[in-house]
């Protein structure tokens, strides 16, 4: 049986928690979408907690539901 896949209803401007590659979770706002060549829709996101200089581009699968 195959796994549902979860389409998630992002939409620029909305707040995320996003998980980042040490395993921590962060408050993200999403600033912009495009497709990406290899993990499908990116996000580009700005953390309220951090510098814009961490601003970066996300794969759909670090948004956290």
């Amino acid at each position: 049986m195959a796994e549902a896949q979860l389409t998630l209803n992002v939409i620029v401007g909305s707040e995320w928690r996003v998980l980042w590659n040490d395993g921590t979770v962060h408050r993200a706002e999403i600033i912009s979408k495009r497709i990406g060549s290899n993990e499908g829709t990116e996000y580009y996101v700005h953390y309220p907690e951090f510098d814009r200089r961490l601003d970066e581009w996300i794969p759909e699968s670090a948004i956290q539901t």
